[in-house]
């Protein structure tokens, strides 16, 4: 299923509607919900929408789906992008799973992030996942080199320390095959020319192969001079995660 948007102002409303429907269906059935999500600039008017929606955010849990080895209150940090943009407003009532912890090695916080992953409530209700320039996701990037680790969906690992040119030493919680959903756009460079000429890289066909219905979102922006649109693409295959 494809959805098509013109503005990110569209796809942020749309996205924090099926989230929040997500969440919602979860919590009738359970008593508590996990919402994974993602950092950078799409996602923000998202959560800014989703910071409103009449939920018992009390019984929703937030993990990142991958975040810098920096401290919380840092610019480049996830964590303070979901605390300053979601967790504000009736939504400030979710529990927060941090990642950084300054006391310890990434190698170590990989670690414990590891147990203390497995007593959030699974499964998760939603994932918002976003993807960068060069394809990756959930840093998951292409240069790194336990990549197929973090793909491995046979392995029993849910979290992984990456470490790669493209960002300080950055935590990912492995297979991130959550149900997914996200809008947003990047500007033809380089990297996109390369992707948009071979679109089954090997780091892709690495996933599509091991699970062809692997439910992961894709919303990268086909933007070129005629048309700036934002597209959400939910992958098929998604029977018991309801969105």
């Amino acid at each position: 299923m494809e959805h098509f948007y013109y503005s990110r102002e569209q796809a942020s409303a749309a996205a924090a509607q099926r989230i929040a429907n997500a969440l919602s269906h979860r919590l009738a059935n359970q008593k508590t919900a996990s919402l994974v999500v993602s950092g950078g600039t799409t996602p923000a008017q998202c959560f800014a929408a989703l910071a409103h929606a009449d939920i018992d955010w009390s019984r929703v849990g937030v993990l990142p789906s991958d975040d810098r080895w920096v401290p919380g209150e840092h610019d480049d940090s996830n964590e303070k992008l979901v605390r300053n943009t979601l967790l504000v407003n009736g939504a400030a009532r979710a529990d927060l799973l941090a990642f950084y912890d300054g006391k310890i090695s990434v190698e170590e916080r990989a670690a414990t992030l590891d147990k203390e992953i497995r007593f959030v409530p699974f499964p998760f209700a939603c994932s918002l996942l976003g993807m960068g320039t060069d394809g990756h996701f959930a840093s998951l990037f292409p240069d790194a080199e336990n990549l197929d680790e973090g793909l491995d969906l046979e392995s029993n690992t849910l979290c992984l320390p990456v470490r790669t040119a493209a960002s300080p030493g950055p935590l990912t919680p492995q297979k991130p095959c959550c149900p997914g959903q996200r809008g947003g756009g990047c500007r033809r460079s380089r990297g996109t020319e390369r992707r948009r000429s071979d679109p089954r890289g090997p780091w892709w066909e690495s996933i599509t192969e091991a699970t062809p219905s692997l439910p992961v979102a894709d919303g990268l922006c086909e933007g070129d001079r005629r048309r700036n649109c934002h597209r959400s693409v939910k992958l098929d295959n998604l029977e018991g995660y309801p969105l």
